[in-house]
């Protein structure tokens, strides 16, 4: 708990310098279309998660704005592959804590481009299988509890204060501690789809 307290409070530090009086706050919510990338990361597929959490936002100037994010956020990969004649469906499902802090340019009227840093806080991980009706699931052992990525993607905001964004979130570094020296080459990767509310 301590360490979602920290990872908040670095998101609003990030606000210090702004004007106050110019903030407005929000909820914002959708998919997540999740992969695992690296040389390490095999022949995986995509899988379905999704996000949901608050941003505030501070302008800088007219045309931008900087809004630090607070995400809870479903991400990993899936997998389909056949053993003796017995097909078997994996998942890797990751939970996080993200904390993107975002510069939005507005380049015409309602249209946004927005890039930043991400700063995510893993709560844990799992490993599912199933095959013939039955499943095992397991705790996913070494996971780095802290990531870094780069978000970046474009929007639009309606002056009712309703928004949609689409944006890639891209992995910095590897999902996994370094273990006996060496750190596996697997990092998110995570198309982002959402739509918010900015209460004015």
């Amino acid at each position: 708990m301590k360490k979602i307290f920290l990872v908040v409070a670095i998101a609003f530090m990030a606000v210090a310098t702004a004007n106050a009086q110019d903030a407005s706050f929000g909820l914002r919510g959708g998919v997540n279309i999740a992969s695992l990338n690296g040389d390490d990361a095999g022949d995986l597929d995509s899988k379905i998660g999704f996000h949901v959490g608050g941003f505030a936002q501070f302008a800088l100037s007219d045309m931008v704005v900087l809004e630090p994010n607070v995400l809870f956020s479903l991400k990993g990969a899936s997998a389909e592959t056949e053993i003796f004649g017995t097909t078997v469906e994996e998942s890797i499902n990751l939970s996080y804590i993200d904390v993107p802090v975002l510069a939005r340019i507005y380049v015409a009227e309602g249209f946004n481009v927005f890039v930043g840093p991400r700063l995510g806080l893993n709560l844990g991980g799992t490993y599912k299988a199933e095959a013939d009706g039955e499943s095992e699931e397991e705790d996913i052992e070494d996971l780095r509890t802290l990531t870094l990525g780069l978000n970046a993607g474009l929007g639009y905001e309606l002056p009712s204060g309703l928004n949609i964004t689409a944006g890639y979130d891209l992995g910095l570094s590897s999902i996994f501690e370094d273990v006996e020296g060496e750190t596996a080459d697997i990092k998110n990767g995570v198309i982002q789809v959402s739509v918010g509310y900015k209460f004015n």
